[in-house]
C-alpha cells in the first residue's frame, strides 16, 4: 500500500472515531467494525490504528479492539474539517478534487456514510454483460486454475447471471 492510501485511511479512520464518538474521547468504539466499514483489511486496520495510537490521536481502551479518540485526536479532526483544503501535521487535506474529462452512465460518491446508489441498466447493457460473461466462461475452460479458484470463479459467474 502506498503512502497516499495509508494517509487517506488514517484520515478516514480518525474522522470515523470523531463522528461515531460524537467528538467525545469517552466513547468506546470497535476498531475492527470501523475498519470493516471503511473497507480495510484486518492488517490495514491494525496498521492504521497503530499509527493513530503512536501519534497520540487514538488510544486502546479495551482488549479485543476497543478504541477511543483522544483529546489530541478530537482537536486534529476538528482542525481537518474546519480547514478542509489544508493538511494537518498528521493528515492530508480533506478536500478532494476530481477532474473528469468525459463520463457517461457513471456514478461518484464521496465522503458519505451508509449511503446507497442505484442506476438503471438498459437492455443493450444487459446484452453486453451477457456476452462478456460468455467469453469469460469460454476462457475459464482453457485456463489451468486450481480447483478452488475455478470454483470461486464459477460461483461469481452464477451470481452475476442470477442478477
Amino acid at each position: 500500500m502506498n503512502l497516499i492510501s495509508k494517509n487517506n485511511n488514517r484520515a478516514l479512520f480518525l474522522n470515523q472515531l470523531y463522528v461515531k464518538g460524537n467528538g467525545s474521547n469517552a466513547a468506546l468504539l470497535d476498531m475492527w467494525q470501523i475498519g470493516n466499514e471503511l473497507g480495510l483489511s484486518r492488517d490495514e486496520t491494525e496498521n492504521t490504528v497503530g499509527f493513530l495510537v503512536g501519534e497520540g490521536l487514538a488510544a486502546h481502551r479495551a482488549i479485543g479492539g476497543g478504541i477511543a479518540i483522544t483529546h489530541a485526536g478530537v482537536l486534529r479532526a476538528e482542525q481537518a474539517t474546519s480547514k478542509p483544503e489544508a493538511s494537518t501535521e498528521h493528515l492530508p487535506p480533506v478536500v478532494n478534487i476530481l477532474h473528469v474529462q468525459s463520463m457517461v452512465g457513471s456514478q461518484i460518491q464521496q465522503g458519505s456514510n451508509y449511503s446507497t446508489q442505484s442506476q438503471s441498466v438498459s437492455q443493450l447493457d444487459v446484452e453486453a454483460i451477457k456476452g462478456l460473461i460468455g467469453k469469460i466462461k469460454e476462457g475459464l475452460v482453457n485456463v489451468d486454475l486450481p480447483a478452488e479458484v475455478k470454483a470461486e470463479a464459477d460461483a461469481e459467474i452464477q451470481t452475476v447471471e442470477a442478477h
